[in-house]
């Protein structure tokens, strides 16, 4: 057996490359959702912002009204999050007494929150960032008389703010219903008077889903819909800028627009928009959802000179044919000038990712699985919409997402209320190495890799050298790497790992992995350095060879029974040369058997059968090996006796009807 270990360790020290994952798979680096509201509160809206740690601290107004409460609660995501505190609340037992929020950290680390209810005017009061979580540590209120129906709060370098506002009408005092901006420049203690952003507001339309950013030095962008309230439809996006702090504006843009437009017009109509904007320097972008009869797509139009000028909006055609809105978006800014696009969108329907890539968006990667297409029983899973993102130092992200309120879905274990959760990559968005993840006996890209299986994961800068494990059962950490597998149910396990080199890692697929999309996560010394996805199934059969391939001569042992009962057995290969042992088999004086070693193979022993050449072959036994975790061996014999002939022989196994890679041996011609 000695023999035959020291096949397989070549086996594992081969380099065969295998090809990438393809689009619509689990990324890798995501985990969560954590439930942060209660089970039987009502959430209505949420923020979220880093402060100068790089933590995100989220807050959000949840509804408790049997309770005869609403509350505005906040927690902090720092490795982990923290229990949500109630920092504000009206004790009321009518729905709407706080309706709207947004919160911003400045540069000096104070964290300034703007809410708002049905029948109050707005409200502002502040902390300290790292006393977020503290309720003594925040100001008292301070009011601002608008009653509004939505806000949006920007902070500049210098500190001061910025309050944008679709304001309630107020036609007798000469205020129709519009976009307005006041700021304050002595953290919120006074406020200035209102100012009509948009001169031309169309009369009857209402303002909705108002976002704004800053271009990193004075100028404001701000981006928003016109909604037709007798159809709940968006007929228009627009966006302004201002230079100084909100004081002036810019003539509005309408990005898209459907005054003039039949309603039996062809063209793409815009309907939900929601739009997001990000800035970077001079390079604005904007996306947001609009569709026809095809469905709800994404668009996006970009500026390259800070806001003068756009863009026609155009479909986002990387993401094909997914399709479908759910409340908010995000879209994230990183160190490194890439925009980030995460929607909820299907089939499948989940979170998805897409990259800016200067001319185009990257094919998208699935960040979080909903369902696999409409009769799929999500269960446990989150129907995640309204989602608020961001970035810390290292570009990791965090989000909010919510899940469906009454009505959205009739198959989730949720209660049928919305529900704030937590999500988190742990890593920087693009920036690790992809790591393939293929059986360690073919190395064929693209199949699936079964549980409790030998893999071989390739990427490089796993270690700096080269290290075999010494003892069964297999350690979890190997020259200070480790590999954990994150199945399709978001159970995550430590693999044993055989070995590890610069740039592969032999391991063992956990047992207990669920079939379907699983994702790896490769750390070296407690920090992650790699990632991927791979498929899991109950079986993926596969002999090992000994050219470490899975091609060419079976890394195999044979047995001769003789009549007498006397036993003689060998390698089928030469361990010096590789090439196959013609095998002297002489069915008159006994009984040969072979002996097979493979992975992928243990979890279906019932439907294992196998051929030689064109011969049906008796499977003797088949199962794990029981020395060398994750090894299986099948046993076949008697061999048919018109294999006697002097030959080289193709090998043939089955497990449940799936092939397993070809192998061969050979007999000695008989004189």
């Amino acid at each position: 057996m000695s023999t035959i270990r020291t096949a397989l360790t070549l086996t594992a020290l081969s380099l065969a490359l295998a090809g990438g994952a393809g689009a619509q798979v689990l990324d890798p680096y995501w985990e969560g959702p954590v439930e942060l509201s209660s089970y039987e509160g009502h959430v209505l809206d949420r923020a979220i912002a880093s402060d100068n740690k790089g933590r995100a601290v989220a807050c959000w107004i949840e509804e408790r009204l049997y309770e005869k409460a609403t509350k505005i609660l906040c927690s902090r995501y720092d490795t982990k999050w923290a229990q949500p505190v109630e920092v504000d609340g009206i004790d009321s037992e009518f729905a709407g007494a706080i309706t709207k929020l947004d919160i911003e950290i400045d540069k000096s680390n104070t964290l300034q929150m703007i809410y708002t209810g049905s029948v109050e005017p707005i409200y502002h009061r502040r902390v300290n960032a790292d006393q977020a979580l503290t309720p003594s540590a925040w100001s008292g209120w301070i009011d601002i008389p608008h009653k509004v129906l939505e806000l949006r709060l920007v902070t500049d370098v210098k500190g001061a703010m910025v309050l944008l506002f679709a304001d309630s009408p107020d036609e007798e005092n000469g205020f129709p219903p519009g976009l307005f901006a006041i700021r304050s420049t002595d953290n919120g203690d006074n406020w200035s008077d209102k100012l009509r952003v948009d001169p031309g507001a169309p009369e009857g339309w209402v303002v909705r889903d108002i976002e704004a950013a800053y271009d990193g030095s004075n100028r404001l962008h701000v981006v928003w819909n016109y909604l037709d309230p007798a159809t709940y439809t968006v007929v228009e996006v627009k966006t302004a800028y201002s230079d100084d702090g909100g004081k002036t504006w810019s003539s509005p843009v309408a990005l898209d627009s459907l005054a003039g437009a039949a309603p039996t017009d062809n063209r793409e109509f815009i309907r939900l928009a929601i739009p997001e904007i990000k800035t970077d320097g001079q390079n604005v972008h904007i996306t947001y959802a609009g569709g026809g009869t095809l469905g709800i797509r994404r668009r996006h139009a970009y500026s390259t000179d800070n806001g003068v000028t756009w863009s026609e909006p155009k479909t986002i055609e990387s993401l094909g044919s997914l399709e479908g809105a759910a409340g908010t978006d995000a879209l994230v800014l990183d160190s490194k000038g890439r925009f980030h696009l995460l929607a909820q969108i299907r089939f499948p329907q989940g979170i998805y990712h897409t990259t800016w890539l200067g001319s185009r968006w990257s094919d998208p990667v699935l960040d979080y699985l909903i369902a696999v297409d409409d009769l799929d029983v999500i269960g446990a899973r989150v129907h995640a919409q309204w989602f608020e993102a961001t970035l810390d130092h290292e570009d990791r992200l965090t989000m909010l997402i919510e899940s469906c309120a009454a009505g959205c879905i009739d198959n989730s274990t949720w209660p049928q209320n919305p529900i704030t959760f937590g999500m988190h990559t742990i890593a920087p968005l693009d920036q690790l190495p992809e790591v393939t993840t293929v059986s360690s006996a073919t190395f064929t890209a693209g199949e699936p890799v079964a549980k409790g299986s030998i893999a071989a994961a390739f990427a490089p800068g796993f270690s700096q050298g080269v290290m075999l494990a010494s003892q069964e059962p297999l350690p979890t950490t190997l020259d200070g790497v480790r590999i954990d597998v994150l199945d399709i149910l978001g159970e995550k396990r430590a693999a044993g790992l055989q070995f590890v080199s610069p740039q592969q890692i032999n391991f063992v697929i956990p047992q207990e992995t669920a079939p379907g999309q699983s994702r790896l996560r490769v750390y070296r010394d407690d920090k992650i350095i790699a990632g991927g996805r791979f498929v899991s199934s109950d079986i993926s059969p596969a002999i090992f060879t000994y050219n470490g391939q899975g091609t060419g001569v079976a890394a195999a042992t044979w047995l001769f029974v003789a009549n007498d009962g006397a036993r003689t057995s060998g390698l089928i290969f030469d361990p010096a040369t590789g090439l196959p042992v013609p095998i002297d088999f002489d069915p008159a004086k006994g009984q040969l058997y072979l002996s097979l070693y493979g992975t992928g193979i243990r979890n279906n022993l019932h439907g294992v059968t196998a051929k030689i050449g064109d011969a049906d072959t008796p499977v003797l036994s088949a199962g794990a090996q029981g020395q060398y975790q994750g090894l299986d061996q099948i046993n076949l014999g008697p061999l048919p006796e018109l294999l006697s002939v002097g030959a080289e022989w193709d090998i043939q196994v089955f497990v449940d009807g799936k092939e397993a890679n070809r192998t061969l041996f050979r007999t000695r011609d008989r004189e």
